[in-house]
């Protein structure tokens, strides 16, 4: 195992769960899908000016002298900028950064534009609201606006965070991730499924209706489609899905105030209940609700992102697993007038090269990124078989509900 020379300034030791998404090599990107005229001068300096305004994106994680894992600040280092003519190409290694922009051309008019984070360092919501603001600047670059960018603290870990609120057991048992080999995580299937604006429209009305939300929904149709694929009853399929605390905190926590502001909870329906899509939407609604009202949301955050704990993410790599994450709705970006968004596309990637990546931990078998899209919900699937089945057989089910 190798160690990076310590060159700037030690910022702080990644908390247990960083150094989780640290070991398994996560990170996450937010593509953009683009028509028209793509500055690439105006792209490069508007991700300097958020580096500049967020000095994280500067840092790089890093093994200290005692293989404990480290965010280090490397301003010396140029951003991670990387442009191609060719769509579908690999996105860059995060090695050596927590950040980096990457363009593919589609064709003349078209282009892909990826902000990778490293999942250490910011959670997916994080991420939207640094996204936001990248097209912001560049907008704003573009039309000879200034930009003087305020620089902000570095954010919190959820562990401080919780611990400042007294919601962190004093004994808890927090995950060590000591450096260890590990193998490469599995290949994936990566399919994705949208609804119309009317079908979302028609859904979120029915959901109201029901008592139940789009995340119930959601949640029903992937317990259902994993019981199916899989060939179970539904008490047997393992669901779960972090839930963002920053507004469930007192005081609250702003987007870029935290790294990972999650907590996690679990669901397994009991024997018994209905197959039914606003039946399991309730169940989980409620399960939901309990966790939030005894606490144990925030009193499970370690174990529940703990790979190596058997009750924790560790559970959820067979093929009756199933998580699932929803980052809401996509905010509306800037763009100058020779440019329009088309296309907003998250992606979970895994099993990057990094003297910090030891784990080998799969995503649960069937993972899920759900967003709303210009009025569409959207659900992009991760699998370990066809996703394009898998993800179209939850959008019909969540269909058939508003029937």
């Amino acid at each position: 195992m190798r160690t990076y020379p310590s060159t700037g300034l030690l910022v702080r030791p990644l908390d247990p769960i960083e150094a989780m998404f640290a070991a398994t090599g996560l990170h996450v990107g937010h593509t953009v899908r683009v028509r028209g005229q793509l500055n690439a001068a105006a792209l490069a300096e508007a991700f300097d000016l958020l580096r500049r305004k967020y000095p994280m994106l500067s840092c790089r994680i890093v093994l200290d002298r005692t293989d404990r894992v480290v965010f280090e600040a490397a301003d010396e280092l140029p951003a991670l900028f990387s442009w191609t003519e060719k769509a579908g190409t690999r996105l860059p290694d995060l090695t050596d950064r927590v950040a980096a922009i990457h363009v593919a051309r589609v064709d003349t008019e078209t282009s892909l534009v990826t902000l990778l984070l490293h999942h250490a360092a910011a959670d997916g919501r994080h991420g939207l609201q640094l996204m936001t603001e990248l097209w912001a600047m560049y907008t704003a670059v573009v039309e000879g606006r200034a930009v003087h960018p305020d620089r902000q603290d570095y954010p919190r870990s959820v562990t401080q965070l919780l611990d400042e609120r007294g919601l962190l057991p004093q004994d808890s048992a927090l995950p060590d991730f000591a450096p260890a080999a590990g193998a490469a995580p599995s290949a994936r299937s990566i399919g994705r499924a949208r609804l119309t604006t009317e079908q979302t429209n028609s859904l979120v009305l029915t959901g109201h209706l029901a008592h139940t939300t789009i995340n119930g929904l959601v949640s029903a149709a992937l317990l259902q489609a994993t019981a199916e694929f899989a060939g179970v009853e539904l008490p047997e399929v393992l669901y779960a899905y972090p839930v963002d605390l920053r507004t469930r905190l007192t005081p609250p926590v702003g987007r870029t105030e935290g790294t990972n502001v999650l907590g996690a909870t679990t669901f397994t329906a009991h024997p018994g209940t209905p197959n039914s899509t606003f039946a399991l939407a309730r169940a989980v609604n409620a399960q939901l609700d309990r966790a939030i009202t005894s606490g144990d949301l925030y009193r499970a955050v370690p174990r529940h992102f703990d790979p190596t704990d058997p009750a924790g993410l560790g559970l959820f790599s067979g093929p009756t697993s199933s998580m699932s994450t929803n980052w809401g709705v996509i905010p509306s970006l800037a763009m100058p007038d020779d440019l329009t968004v088309t296309d907003f596309i998250p992606s979970i990637n895994t099993g990057s090269r990094h003297p910090a990546n030891t784990l080998a931990v799969d995503l649960p078998y069937y993972s899920c990124i759900v967003t709303t899209f210009q009025g569409q919900l959207t659900l992009d699937l991760i699998t370990g078989t066809d996703a394009n089945t898998y993800a179209h057989r939850v959008a019909h089910l969540l269909t058939l509900a508003t029937a």
